[in-house]
């Protein structure tokens, strides 16, 4: 919602196209559809408000977004990305962002793989269709198989908000759902909120894989912030 209106200030997409979209988060937030179907209905409003779009404006517009769209991602969020890294995992974005958006971020932030909203081009312009969707469940499924089709590890842990992220879910060894109590998960599962911090977090996960080594240690050494601040 956040990119569109930007979009929308930027004249590159019309108020239609956002009523649309408020209409299907709507119908979301009153129980009417599931996120899969918000998944599907926001995919295609995005696909079709952007078709005989220039890619490259819409690409450079994405780098210019996120400038102002950083600060309103949970430093706590940040922070666990950063212990991660830190621990050798590789980092990967399952999404129904768009692709130009999350590609910001992976560069921003050193993400090792994303998977977001892909939408079909022809000679540098959008056609309004759609290659690949991983906002809903199938398409989640989907990455997730080709994921471990490759053999070159396995799936650690899981981050969450919504029974979308079910194939993640049940492929991790551990699972964090975030903001989310209507989630339920089998196995091994931190249901994070607001009240929680970094050490909460970390003292979990170390609990749930030793092999990550002690958390006390990571903010010894300068690897954490106590109340989790934003990176720099």
């Amino acid at each position: 919602m956040d990119w569109v209106g930007f979009l929308l200030r930027r004249k590159l997409v019309t108020l239609d196209i956002l009523c649309r979209l408020k209409d299907a988060f709507s119908a979301r937030a009153h129980g009417k559809i599931s996120h899969d179907e918000l998944a599907f209905r926001a995919a295609a409003i995005y696909a079709d408000s952007l078709s005989g779009s220039h890619c490259e404006c819409i690409s450079k517009e994405a780098m210019q977004f996120i400038d102002q769209d950083r600060c309103k991602i949970l430093p706590l969020s940040l922070e666990i990305i950063r212990y991660f890294q830190a621990q050798k995992l590789q980092v990967v974005v399952v999404s129904g962002a768009p692709h130009e958006v999350i590609s910001c971020y992976r560069k921003l932030y050193g993400l090792s793989e994303i998977h977001g909203l892909q939408l079909e081009t022809k000679s540098g312009i959008y056609t309004g269709n759609i290659v690949e969707n991983p906002g809903i469940s199938a398409g989640k499924r989907e990455v997730v198989s080709e994921m471990l089709a490759a053999k070159t590890g396995s799936i650690v842990v899981a981050m969450g908000n919504s029974d979308s992220d079910m194939p993640l879910f049940d492929a991790a060894k551990v699972k964090i759902v975030v903001n989310n109590p209507s989630v339920r998960t089998a196995g091994a599962c931190l249901h994070l909120n607001g009240t929680m911090d970094l050490h909460h977090v970390l003292d979990w996960l170390c609990m749930e894989l030793p092999a990550f080594g002690s958390a006390k240690s990571w903010f010894r050494l300068g690897g954490g912030s106590k109340k989790g601040q934003p990176i720099d």
